[in-house]
């Protein structure tokens, strides 16, 4: 994030958008390094610290849900941008409308709080569960299914593989034509950062209907975390300018304006 300000790419609508989904990440990976080993170590259940749990139950599932939505409107814009059919859609993420994805993120976070039943911690599986596992597993995972967080999970996917299904047919032609993508650098960025999404999208709709193995559940905890922390690497990886202008913190003299400079020219000339 530090790299994106640094590096003046905040003018570029999709990099706000990345840059407004760091704060979700951040919210979540300071949460849950904190509260998950805090609950693990003190052997914690629900009634033991119900108000903690209660709270960091509500918290992760808001974020899980902004997050995951903000996803989907990344590829959202990368579809929009890359493919000719849908560039007249543009609009939808210039000026002021750019800040209604925005909006409607932080929205739907605050209404998950408090229309949903949070998740809370469950210590014999060491991850945020729905489902106690107190006694009969099959009949809990029935009772405490959370339909609402399987239909979001499933949406996600499908959007995701749909618009990415899109893209990597659009994309293949055109290198197939010796066509020259500029946007292909955040397209990569963007599919690498949804695909962890994606996963953990699709392993927590296998925990809230069948009844998996603990390491299942504890995998599938540590792939959610992935998909939270893995942003900052994949910018690092596949953005030099970010990479620039986090060397720059940290190397004197390295100056990244002439990288910024030619990224700008590129947008202007399309």
């Amino acid at each position: 994030m530090v790299g994106m300000y640094r590096g003046k790419l905040l003018k570029i609508p999709c990099y706000k958008l990345m840059f407004y989904n760091g704060f979700v990440d951040i919210g979540d990976l300071i949460l849950c390094s904190y509260i998950t080993p805090y609950f693990h170590f003190t052997v914690a259940v629900f009634c033991s610290s119900k108000s903690l749990d209660w709270i960091s139950g509500h918290l992760v599932y808001s974020l899980w849900m902004g997050a995951s939505f903000n996803c989907m409107i990344l590829a959202f814009d990368r579809f929009v941008e890359m493919v000719p059919a849908a560039n007249v859609l543009k609009f939808l993420f210039r000026g002021k409308l750019l800040y209604m994805w925005m909006t409607l993120s932080l929205l739907y976070m605050l209404v998950v709080w408090f229309v949903l039943r949070p998740i809370p911690f469950n210590t014999v599986v060491s991850a945020f569960i729905g489902t106690p596992l107190i006694a009969n597993y099959e009949t809990e995972y029935y009772h405490y299914t959370s339909f609402y967080l399987v239909i979001h999970n499933s949406t996600v996917v499908i959007m995701l593989v749909t618009l990415y299904s899109v893209l990597y047919y659009y994309v293949r032609n055109a290198l197939r034509r010796g066509g020259n993508i500029d946007d292909m650098p955040v397209f990569v960025q963007v599919f690498f950062v949804c695909t962890s999404t994606g996963a953990t999208a699709i392993l927590y709709v296998l925990l809230e209907l069948l009844a998996v193995p603990r390491s299942v559940v504890i995998a599938a905890h540590v792939v959610w975390q992935l998909s939270h922390g893995v942003h900052g690497i994949v910018y690092l990886r596949f953005n030099k300018h970010i990479r620039q202008a986090v060397f720059a913190l940290f190397v004197k003299g390295v100056n990244n304006d002439h990288s910024t400079n030619a990224i700008f020219t590129s947008k202007t000339k399309k």
